[in-house]
């Protein structure tokens, strides 16, 4: 996660500020701007960053792969094995049931799947992958956007939220 930011500050950071931040050269730098305080080793704020950029955090790419790879397993119902050892609903063949809790991928991309499909609004797997791949991408950028506008907190990756009315 760490890395996931500072590669983002260094790929669409300011590179002006960031250059002129170690010119400590006082043929380079004003009398007034050589005294180092607090503000000189903070690091640029990553979320607006992530913001007009529309890129995804750590752990919401993880969330989005999760969805977008069941949904592609149940669509296409390839690789077998896969689409085999999840408990597909007779009634409604969006809902996968649940077996007992565990950490295994079956078990939490399951649990994962049925907290968001109806955010998706999938009512059958005749969706193109693509319209549901941007539909949940969105939904994944409100989500991570819609507290604080400089800083990270837990909320932004917090899938149950998706749940709440908008």
């Amino acid at each position: 996660w760490i890395t996931q930011k500072h590669c983002i500050r260094v790929l669409f950071g300011d590179r002006e500020k960031f250059l002129n931040k170690f010119k400590t050269c006082a043929r380079t730098r004003i009398f007034e701007d050589q005294k180092l305080d607090s503000s000189f080793f903070d690091k640029e704020p990553s979320k607006p960053l992530f913001q007009t950029n529309n890129i995804l955090s750590l752990f919401n790419l993880y969330t989005y792969h999760c969805i977008m790879e069941i949904f592609k397993i149940l669509k296409f119902h390839y690789p077998i094995p896969l689409y085999t050892s999840y408990n597909i609903s007779k009634r409604k063949q969006t809902t996968l049931i649940l077996d007992k809790p565990s950490q295994t991928f079956i078990y939490r991309s399951a649990a994962l799947w049925n907290a968001v499909v109806k955010k998706l609004k999938v009512t059958d797997y005749s969706d193109n992958v693509s319209s549901v791949r941007a539909r949940f991408k969105q939904l994944l950028l409100g989500l991570q956007h819609k507290d604080l506008p400089t800083s990270w907190s837990t909320e932004d990756y917090n899938v149950c939220l998706l749940l709440s009315p908008a």
